[in-house]
């Protein structure tokens, strides 16, 4: 999709923008298949009432045992290590940076 936006918090709010802006690009033909770790963000009212009005969307939950997931946190937890740490960030867009590689 191109969208880089990140989002400070990871709340049902925020998750529900993330929904709209993927409805927006994504043609309306299409189904959309979302990956989710199996949290409560997606669980809330808002959400449900936002996916039974949007039945192109399917979540799939992860469980907390999935192999990838491990992978992942390694990848995150590398991140950390060789820039996060090691680095000074004088803001979140300098952070953003850095993580970018930029």
């Amino acid at each position: 999709m191109g969208d880089r936006r990140r989002y400070p918090r990871q709340r049902a709010v925020e998750f529900r923008k993330f929904l709209w802006i993927i409805d927006a690009t994504v043609p309306p033909d299409l189904e959309i298949h979302l990956v989710l770790a199996n949290r409560w963000t997606h669980k809330t009212a808002m959400i449900h009432d936002w996916l039974a009005m949007h039945l192109h969307f399917r979540l799939h939950l992860t469980p907390t045992s999935a192999w990838w997931v491990n992978r992942v946190e390694r990848w995150f937890a590398d991140l950390t290590e060789r820039r996060i740490r090691r680095e000074t960030h004088r803001s979140t867009q300098d952070l953003e940076a850095a993580i970018e590689g930029h």
